[in-house]
């Protein structure tokens, strides 16, 4: 009658260690996975004419150029200067215009961008964005001088001067222009990274993190 016992309370010991040994198993298989809902994935990054969208705009990058000098003059004749912080290029007629021109050793990059309100609330025009940098080779910043919109058809530089709002609805497509000045070697050193950092005006100025990153080579 003992032995009995004992080999029964032997059989139910060694089916709670089988039981144990499966929980285990089943366990494993909710564990979070590396990548999973704690990592941060990088900024994804853009190209020239892509469009990125938030909850308040869509934008586009619609030009990156890069010359030793840039037309700026606002308007020629009364009329807006089409090319307006534009360089040198076939088929532009720079010829009245006044100069933007780079010290020596370095180079004016232009950029543009197409800005439309998706908004359903009131925007600020001089609040949409805080700066643009340059970052070449991973990590070498340079940031821009100026940046000007088109608002019906005048060029107006974006500061706290500016009051210009756009309404909810406003179907109309803003261009904005900016320029920076960098070393030559930022332009003829190809083999480098670079790309086109957008901060938009989160009140949070001094961010080193990007909102969106638009990869230029």
């Amino acid at each position: 009658m003992k032995k009995l016992l004992a080999l029964m309370l032997a059989a139910a010991l060694a089916l709670s260690l089988v039981a144990c040994g499966g929980g285990g198993g089943a366990g494993d298989n909710n564990t979070t996975p590396s990548g999973g809902e704690d990592s941060t994935p990088e900024n994804e990054a853009f190209h020239l004419g892509d469009t990125v969208t938030t909850d308040d705009i869509e934008l586009t990058l619609t030009g990156f150029e890069y010359g030793e000098w840039l037309s700026y003059s606002l308007a020629i004749d009364d009329v807006q200067n089409d090319n307006f912080l534009l360089p040198p290029a076939d088929g532009r007629d720079l010829t009245y215009t006044l100069k933007q021109e780079a010290t020596e050793g370095h180079i004016l990059i232009t950029f543009s961008f197409e800005v439309k309100s998706i908004s359903k609330t009131t925007l600020d025009i001089s609040d949409i964005f805080e700066r643009f940098d340059v970052d070449y080779n991973d990590g070498y910043l340079f940031e821009n001088s100026e940046l000007f919109v088109d608002l019906a058809n005048k060029w107006r530089p974006v500061n706290g001067l500016l009051e210009a709002e756009i309404e909810p609805l406003d179907s109309t497509v803003y261009e904005f222009r900016g320029y920076l000045e960098v070393p030559e070697e930022v332009v003829s050193n190809t083999d480098s990274s670079l790309n086109l950092n957008v901060y938009l005006d989160g009140h949070v100025h001094g961010r080193t993190i990007p909102d969106f990153i638009f990869n230029i080579r």
